[in-house]
């Protein structure tokens, strides 16, 4: 009856968790009437073993449990975690008190820090650049190793009036000094020049962008006299006008030689002319031989309408000219020399000042 008394004490301190309440008389309670040992009896029970099963639950690096079991957050909590480069990721507790699954990573930055990258730079150059600790990229550094040029690399640059020239690398990576200019062309572009025109006046070109002249333009700087009265009709040549050689007082104009000429110009009211009349008065020196005979062009505005002459004793000439229109209201006329005497002691042919008239229609 006795054992039994410290057996059921014995194993009321068991079941109340408390360890310390045996002593050395209790070493047999549990032993049986026969003297023999039970093997219940030779286990030795966990002090912090509460009888729970399989212990306490295991937790995450923030201190929620992951069991996925209810209970283990609060309803509504949330919870996120460093992720990837600088990013996070959440996850919140439902309404039965369970996390959710980790989100992806959000917010990642463009590296992960400490990273480094380089490019090619130059001629066989470097430059690198490193990742913040805030997973974004700092500026490249400095070029490193980088020569001026690849060797036997060549460079052309334009040079002179259109043209070019080159120069090569050499093996240690260093230009070489430029060549001479070659294929230049003969001005420079914009470039402008002037010139006498064959009769009066001056005339320009310019010089285009292939450095090359452009055409010669009209001349000009023949001042044009005051108007005759505003008609198609006037006086041609007149005292006032310009010729070569220069007038002669007592006998008017020399159109003998090659060359010679007299040009003037006079103001209409005719917008355009299509026709030319004049009957041209000489003062005829020319000896009586068929080579001795003088032929002249006739311009209006530059443009060629006809030509006249005379031979011996011939003391005008009737000229009656059409042609394309022509604008005006200012008409520049010009008698140029084309043909003069081919053997000497032929004499001179002048044209009379102030006498002639000229009809634009």
């Amino acid at each position: 009856m006795g054992n039994a008394l410290r057996l059921l004490c014995a194993c009321s301190l068991v079941l109340l968790g408390l360890s310390g309440c045996s002593n050395a008389g209790d070493e047999d309670l549990f032993a049986g009437s026969g003297g023999g040992t039970s093997d219940a009896g030779s286990e030795t029970l966990d002090p912090e073993d509460t009888g729970g099963g399989d212990g306490p639950s295991p937790t995450d690096d923030t201190g929620t449990t992951e069991t996925g079991v209810p209970g283990e957050c609060t309803p509504g909590a949330k919870d996120a975690r460093p992720c990837g480069n600088c990013g996070t990721q959440a996850r919140g507790c439902g309404a039965e008190g369970t996390w959710s699954p980790w989100a992806a990573c959000g917010g990642e930055g463009q590296c992960a820090p400490g990273a480094t990258e380089s490019v090619a730079c130059g001629a066989g150059g470097t430059q690198t650049r490193t990742c913040s600790p805030t997973c974004q990229w700092n500026p490249y550094g400095a070029c490193v190793g980088a020569t001026d040029c690849p060797p036997g690399s060549s460079d052309s640059q334009p040079c002179g009036n259109c043209g070019t020239h080159s120069r090569t690398c050499s093996s240690s990576g260093t230009w070489e000094p430029f060549g001479p200019c070659s294929n230049e062309g003969v001005c420079a572009a914009g470039e402008k020049q002037t010139q006498p025109c064959k009769v009066v006046g001056t005339q320009s070109a310019t010089c285009s962008s292939s450095c090359a002249w452009g055409a010669w333009g009209p001349c000009a700087g023949a001042n044009p006299p005051p108007s005759d009265g505003g008609s198609g009709t006037f006086v041609f040549p007149k005292t006032a006008d310009v010729s070569k050689p220069a007038l002669d007082d007592w006998s008017g104009f020399s159109m003998t030689d090659i060359g010679s000429y007299v040009i003037g110009a006079r103001t209409t009211t005719l917008a355009s002319a299509t026709s030319f009349a004049s009957t041209i008065q000489y003062n005829n020196y020319l000896a009586n031989s068929s080579t001795c005979t003088v032929h002249f062009d006739i311009y209006l505005n530059g443009v060629k309408i006809g030509s006249s002459g005379a031979g011996n004793a011939q003391q005008s000439s009737s000229v009656s000219l059409t042609f394309p229109a022509i604008p005006g209201p200012v008409y520049e006329i010009l008698y140029l020399t084309t043909a003069s005497p081919t053997q000497s002691g032929c004499g001179a042919l002048y044209l009379e000042e102030d006498v002639s008239s000229v009809t634009l229609k």
